[in-house]
């Protein structure tokens, strides 16, 4: 997209790369401003190539993130484990966040926070098996006095 690559060679060639790349940053963050499909699309192509470097800027460790090989059954997987209640009361955006730092996916943002709102998926079956599997733990730790009952 000729935008980024404006906003990218903006940063690269600015007298402060780190302030400009923090302003940039700050501007694309804001909800107001990335309204247009367009937007939306800068603000993804910056996080992708921005979010490691900004990151470790932060005092954040530059590790390696854990390649997925199947990402659509990793997102399934993480989705069904939400539904069920097991991040207790993390919101979509910020599971997103969370996996965007610990795992590399060739997939957009965008797709994985529409596949965590999808209605019709194809991995809703181990929602119930993960259902079944979250109702043997809650009746184990009951007997053992540590059941935790918070729901997202």
């Amino acid at each position: 997209m000729d935008s980024f690559v404006k906003i990218d060679e903006s940063i690269r060639n600015s007298e402060n790369p780190t302030r400009t790349l923090f302003e940039t940053a700050a501007y694309l963050l804001d909800p107001r401003n990335t309204r247009t499909n367009r937007m939306a699309a800068i603000r993804e192509m910056f996080n992708t190539s921005y979010r490691d470097k900004i990151y470790e800027m932060m005092g954040g460790r530059n590790e390696a993130r854990i390649k997925v090989r199947y990402p659509r059954l990793m997102v399934g997987v993480i989705r069904a484990l939400y539904r069920i209640g097991m991040f207790g009361k993390l919101s979509y955006e910020e599971l997103d966040r969370h996996l965007g730092r610990i795992f590399e996916m060739p997939l957009k943002d965008s797709s994985i926070r529409s596949m965590f709102y999808d209605k019709t998926s194809v991995y809703d079956e181990l929602e119930k098996t993960f259902a079944g599997y979250k109702k043997s733990e809650d009746n184990f730790n009951r007997k053992e006095g540590e059941c935790d009952t918070g729901k997202p």
